[in-house]
Order: structure tokens, then sequence, then C-alpha cells
């Protein structure tokens, strides 16, 4: 570019921004005049946010939260990273992946918004599914009945039960109820009687199944139980 050429890398950011070649400007920025790279893309995000530019797309914001980061605008990083949405991606594993920062940069940078970002995060992973990923960063944060319910959730009966007697040992029942309710719904009864010793309530699902034989072997097996 002349303007770099001539010593004025500034006035090349500046052309660059105004026809929004943001790659270009960032380029120019990184090489010639850091100090302009966190208004560049601030100019950007708010253009594509007001409208009056095009929408950014995915990786076009990915770009703009890597810059705050190198630039230890951490916060508007963070902000950034969770700016992205199910609009921006359909695909759960990248979605995960971009929040997951926002998560990491807090504990490491902005320890201040911690819990904030981790609810946040948490209850968009819950909208996607992801219970597990969520049950362990509401563990992070000393949320146990929040993580109890994300374990049951995703049937990670094991690590519900540990959480619950660990933490909140009032919830120990509802684990044991969901655990047996889930049992008895996947028609499991040999699993119900030998996770929980509740051969009633097997007994009882044979017989809406019709599994009569299944049913009169269970039952002549609790009677010869000593």
């Amino acid at each position: 570019s002349l303007f770099i050429q001539a010593g004025k890398p500034e006035l090349a950011v500046q052309a660059y921004s105004s026809k929004r070649m943001v790659n270009d400007a960032v380029r120019v920025c990184k090489r010639h005049c850091p100090q302009m790279l966190s208004d560049v893309v601030d100019s950007y995000g708010e253009g594509g946010a007001g409208g009056a530019g095009p929408a950014q797309s995915l990786d076009e914001v990915l770009d703009a939260a890597k810059i705050y980061e190198e630039t230890g605008n951490y916060s508007r990083a963070i902000d950034t990273y969770l700016s992205v949405s199910e609009t921006n991606s359909s695909d759960p594993d990248r979605l995960e992946e971009v929040w997951e920062n926002a998560v990491r940069l807090a504990m490491r940078h902005a320890q201040e918004r911690y819990n904030e970002i981790v609810a946040e995060v948490c209850k968009r992973l819950k909208l996607i599914r992801r219970f597990e990923a969520a049950a362990e960063l509401y563990e992070s944060i000393e949320a146990w009945r929040e993580a109890v319910h994300c374990y049951m959730d995703c049937e990670v009966w094991e690590k519900a039960k540990m959480v619950a007697q660990q933490q909140c040992p009032d919830m120990i029942r509802v684990v044991e109820e969901r655990y047996k309710t889930d049992l008895v719904s996947k028609g499991d009864g040999d699993e119900l009687i030998r996770r929980t010793g509740d051969v009633s309530s097997a007994l009882n699902m044979y017989a809406r199944n019709g599994d009569w034989d299944k049913r009169s072997e269970e039952h002549t097996s609790e009677l010869q139980s000593p």
C-alpha cells in the first residue's frame, strides 16, 4: 500500500476499514500499528450488529474474539464469544467449544464474572442438550443441585448420586426415584432389581407389559429368598 510506503499505516487502516476490508485492516494493524487493533475490531463489530453492514459470519466473530484476547481486552472477548448463538451455527460441538472459551477466559482473567458466565453458559448448554458439560460447570461454581439435575437429565446416575450424597443429601431420594422411573420406562426389570432391590416395582412392570413368564420367575425367586 502507498500509505504504508509513505510511513502512514494508520491511513491504510482507515482506508481498509471504510471499505469494510477488515482482514486487511487487521493485517496492517498487527504489523504496523497494533494500538489501533481493538478500535478496528470494535468498529467492524458495531457495523455488523447495528445493521449498517453485512452480518458477521461465525469465523469473523471468532476472529474478533481472538483479537480482543491478544490485545488483553478479555471482558470484550468474553462477550464476543457469548454473542455466538444457535443462529450462527447448528453444530452443538462448535457451540459448546465457543461458549467454553468464554468460561476459560473468565476463569483466568475475569474471575469477578466467572459465576455469571458459567450460569449463562450452562443455560445454553442445557438448551442444546449438553447436560453433562453443564453439570460439570455447575460443580465448578458449587451449584450442586443444578449439577445433580443435569446429571439426571443425561442419565449419568452414578455422578448424580455421588454429588447428592456429598453435597445435597436431601436430593438422594430424588435421584433414586428418578433412576427407578428411568429403569421402569425402559422395561429393565433385571437392572431395577439388581440396582435398587425393588422387586415389587419390577413385578408390576412385568405385569403391565404382559411378561408373565418373567413375573412368575421373579416372584418365585422372591418367595425363595430367606
